[in-house]
């Protein structure tokens, strides 16, 4: 003990490191602080308002306070960062998808008899008498009209719909359906196939699913992994009903407007569109697809009805509901079968691609077609791409919203084009393991006289020889070569892929195209614009003479191919005879003195026979002579 008196610990520091000590251990023991009411600051404004039936609703634009923003700045260097950061990231495959860990919580009626608290079901905030804070919103057309539907696979609630709270649907009145019912946070997830009967889920496979993900979450169980296969197709069954339950929950929306949970929409842009429609007049647009001799709107892609055609479709399903069910049983798609119903109340597809379309900004083939058009949704979206996209929108929007609400001008597909991929294919010319999806015309190594196919430098030089070549890809003994402008997605290092720009020809390709008229920006329903329809159809006919162009470039060098290939072979088989006829004649030579020399063989062989003969005879005559000569003596 004296030991350790003497060491640092002496005097007035001993007693004062006794006094913290003490201090210390007084802390650690205090409990936290009981906050009388009054003792917080509560925010002025309603943070709720009742929507139907007296149920709570929330607005996310509602929700927080937010510092105004300046509409006259420019836009900051840092934010049109940020902006390229995360494409780049993107395209180098650091892109998030999102935590799937979470568990999710049941919903009061999948727990019976269990005390679990439940948050209250909040879908959106009827905006209508409210004024929105946030500077995004604010700087919006209203949103008071429109209804923006999310439908979601159960598998994909929490890896894909958080991120769309606060993007897509940071402004709008918004409806959540899946195929179970669920809270997350304050928001409700409706069950889409909570009215189809027990004796209709007997009869199809595709319910065994939906049994699986009741009992899944009745047991708290993470429901990422319980994803449809061929077997089970719940997808099919959930379009129809959640159409027509979203229009009877909200009857006096005069816009529903449906997506996925991997669909981004561009409120601003949509809601430009939709202030140029009549709302008490029909539509029915999407992005057309044909099954069979059906035409449909993809449903990943989106789908807006006006408040006349859901209420027309939702009047007939009163009658109609168990027929559409037993359409569906038999059918792939459940937008195939929408579209037959609403053609059943004289409702036809108004045709919005690409305006309304199914692909990535990575995916797409950026052609003259898309150019001037307005950019309405994109699909297949990952979380972190869904909110790379609405950076730029909301970026776009503050900047160009000087004069008020709903100025700012649409963003066409050329601004997403001029933003990401210009920047991106300047710095970057070649990327490996990547495919850039060109498809124009392949090279192999069957192909006879060409050799694009050797190496990526022969692909690279097989591109720069044909003028309309922007981009190649190239991997063993193959080379693709694009006419048109796509950036792709990574591949597996196993492929051994490369893929390369020429970003001269891409730019080039842009100032071409760069002459968009206001008037271009939208397809509106019944256009009579004649000259705006000849200059699509011009457009559809150029880009049909490139297509024929490069096919008929490719029939001639196949034929030129098979020319060669010909020629070859029919002068290796006039070879081959003229060889064949000189060794006949060598061989006819061959036998002709073969059989001069047996000829000669046999006749000296008969001369010999016979010089034998005669000399046998003579020897005989000789002996016979000689014994007459002898018997002659002896008589």
């Amino acid at each position: 003990m004296a030991s350790i008196l003497r060491g640092p610990l002496q005097g007035p520091r001993l007693i004062l490191a006794f006094f913290l000590g003490i201090l210390f251990i007084f802390y650690l023991r205090s409990g936290p602080v009981d906050l009388e009411p009054g003792d917080v600051a509560i925010p002025d404004g309603p943070l709720t308002t009742v929507g139907k039936d007296g149920v709570a609703l929330v607005s996310l634009g509602e929700v927080d306070e937010v510092d105004e923003v300046d509409m006259d700045a420019p836009l900051a260097d840092k934010e049109k960062e940020s902006v390229s950061d995360k494409f780049w990231e993107y395209v180098q495959g650091h892109s998030s998808h999102g935590s799937e860990n979470h568990s999710p919580v049941p919903h009061a009626e999948h727990a019976k008899g269990a005390a679990v608290p439940v948050v209250p079901a909040v879908d959106q905030a009827d905006r209508e008498g409210t004024t929105p804070t946030d500077p995004f919103c604010k700087s919006l057309a209203s949103t008071k009209d429109v209804l923006v539907v999310v439908r979601t696979p159960a598998s994909e609630l929490y890896s894909q719909l958080p991120a769309h709270f606060f993007t897509t649907l940071r402004c709008v009145d918004f409806l959540l359906y899946s195929t179970v019912h669920q809270n997350i946070g304050p928001y409700t997830v409706h069950d889409a196939l909570a009215n189809i009967s027990d004796a209709r889920r007997a009869k199809h496979r595709d319910f065994e699913l939906y049994d699986k993900l009741q009992s899944a979450q009745n047991f708290v169980m993470d429901l990422h992994s319980i994803t449809e296969d061929n077997d089970h197709n719940l997808d099919r069954w959930s379009i129809i009903p959640h159409v027509v339950d979203a229009y009877k929950q909200y009857t006096n929306k005069k816009w529903f407007v449906f997506i996925e949970s991997d669909t981004y929409l561009s409120v601003s842009n949509m809601l430009l569109w939709l202030a140029k429609l009549d709302h008490t007049k029909d539509l029915f647009a999407g992005a057309q697809v044909m099954i069979g001799d059906v035409e449909l709107a993809h449903s990943g892609s989106g789908i807006i009805l006006s408040q006349t055609t859901a209420a027309k479709l939702s009047d007939r399903a009163k009658t109609r509901t168990d027929a559409w069910q037993d359409m569906v049983g038999n059918s792939c798609c459940g937008d195939k079968i929408l579209a037959q119903a609403l053609k059943e109340v004289n409702v036809t597809l108004h045709r919005a691609f690409p305006m309304i379309q199914g692909e990535t900004p990575f995916s797409l083939d950026w052609s003259e077609r898309h150019w001037c058009r307005t950019a309405m949704t994109w699909h297949r979206m990952t979380p972190s791409t869904l909110d790379m996209l609405w950076q730029f929108e909301s970026a776009w929007v503050l900047e160009h919203s000087k004069d008020g609400p709903g100025s700012a001008p649409p963003m066409l597909f050329r601004d997403y084009f001029q933003t990401f991929l210009i920047p991106l294919l300047r710095t970057t010319h070649n990327r490996t393991d990547w495919d850039n999806l060109a498809n124009s015309l392949t090279y192999t190594d069957s192909s006879g006289g060409q050799f694009a196919h050797y190496s990526f430098a022969s692909c690279r030089a097989a591109c720069d020889l044909r003028l309309s070549c922007v981009q190649y890809a190239w991997e063993p003994n193959k080379c693709r070569l694009g006419t048109v402008v796509r950036l792709g997605e990574k591949v597996v290092s196993d492929k051994r892929m490369m893929s390369g720009w020429n970003p001269k020809r891409v730019e080039k390709f842009g100032a071409k195209v760069d002459a968009c008229t206001a008037e271009r920006a939208y397809l509106m329903p019944m256009e009579k614009n004649a000259q705006d329809e000849m200059k699509l159809m011009e457009e559809e006919r150029k880009r049909k003479e490139e297509q024929m162009v490069a096919a008929e470039e490719e029939r001639a060098r196949k034929a030129e191919e098979e020319k060669a290939k010909k020629e070859k072979e029919d002068r290796e088989e006039e070879t081959r005879k003229k060889e064949m006829d000189k060794a006949k004649a060598a061989a006819d030579r061959e036998g002709e003195k073969i059989q001069k020399q047996l000829e000669e063989h046999q006749k000296k062989v008969e001369e010999d026979r016979k010089k034998n003969e005669a000399e046998k005879k003579a020897a005989a005559a000789e002996l016979e002579k000689a014994a007459q000569e002898l018997a002659g003596e002896q008589q």
